[in-house]
């Protein structure tokens, strides 16, 4: 074997070796993504449930609040007006929760989408990688035959 269809093995097996790590790599890092994506999508729900449960407490604080100035002013808390107006805070409240916790959840979805985007494009990025690596492959054995056949 020739000196020159040596160093064309040598630099053929690096360029296939190079090419496979980068598609190793590209695959690591799509699914790093998506487990990035993963807990981000538990950190949002977990926040969309806080903000859920501090809606509510915040109707609750008013209220009390609201029947306890009643109360020191003397007035009567069962009044129909009062009852109303309490009735109208406590649908706000409940449809403001209700929206927050429907935020969360498609703000969840779309996270755990943008996770599975990810992971495949890793994927793609590795077959292509691949595919690179064969054609180096298939180059630098042509080259070589090339080089055998004229020395």
């Amino acid at each position: 074997m020739s000196f020159m269809v040596a160093m064309q093995a040598i630099g053929t097996g690096i360029s296939v070796y190079s090419a496979l790590q980068e598609g190793n790599a590209a695959n690591d890092m799509g699914k790093f993504k998506e487990q990035q994506f993963q807990q981000e999508q538990i950190n949002s729900m977990i926040e969309s449930e806080q903000m859920h449960v501090d809606r509510i407490n915040q109707f609750d604080a008013a209220t009390a609040t609201n029947e306890a100035f009643r109360s020191f002013l003397g007035r009567d808390t069962s009044d129909q007006s009062f009852q109303a107006f309490l009735d109208k805070q406590k649908e706000t409240a409940f449809r403001d929760a209700s929206r927050i916790s429907f935020q969360g959840f498609m703000k969840s979805e779309s996270l755990k989408l943008s996770g599975k985007v990810a992971r495949y494009e890793g994927a793609v990025r590795a077959r292509s990688a691949r595919n690179k690596a064969m054609m180096s492959l298939v180059g630098g054995m042509g080259k070589m035959y090339e080089t055998m056949a004229i020395a």
